[in-house]
């Protein structure tokens, strides 16, 4: 792609460089329906180039907003998704009463399983906090 890109460049070049050196000093008229504009065929050539350019900065300008919407819009439903979650989980919590919820912050494991180092005890401990903490901002 960067290859094809500098062929590309360069060609554009040598087209400028061409237009400015070869055809210059001939005149040329543009029609533009309610009235004529006398120029020379470098301004033809220099009008083109503007108007190529006005384009792709015009099509860059969709591109990008096009995209920073489409961020946007994924952000948002990422979002809505955890406060479901969460909601889901905070209703969970009112069903199951306070019983429940006693048994969720220990986890129904006795200390000495922690203090021996039972690896699952401990990741599955990390993992029910992780899961009940609020999202983040």
């Amino acid at each position: 792609m960067i290859v094809i890109g500098l062929v590309l460049v360069v060609a554009a070049v040598v087209v400028l460089l061409g237009a400015i050196f070869g055809g210059g000093g001939q005149s040329a008229t543009l029609d533009l329906g309610a009235f004529d504009i006398d120029t020379t065929t470098m301004g033809v050539f220099l009008l083109g180039c503007a108007t190529v350019l006005v384009f792709v900065a015009g099509l860059e300008l969709v591109r990008s907003g096009t995209r920073r919407g489409l961020h946007r819009r994924r952000e948002l439903k990422e979002a809505r998704r955890v406060v479901k979650e969460q909601e889901l989980r905070d209703a969970k919590g009112r069903d199951t009463g306070d019983q429940d919820a006693g048994d969720r912050n220990t986890g129904n494991r006795d200390a000495g399983n922690r203090d021996t180092g039972d690896r699952d005890a401990v990741d599955h401990d990390t993992v029910e906090r992780r899961d009940s903490a609020p999202p983040s901002g």
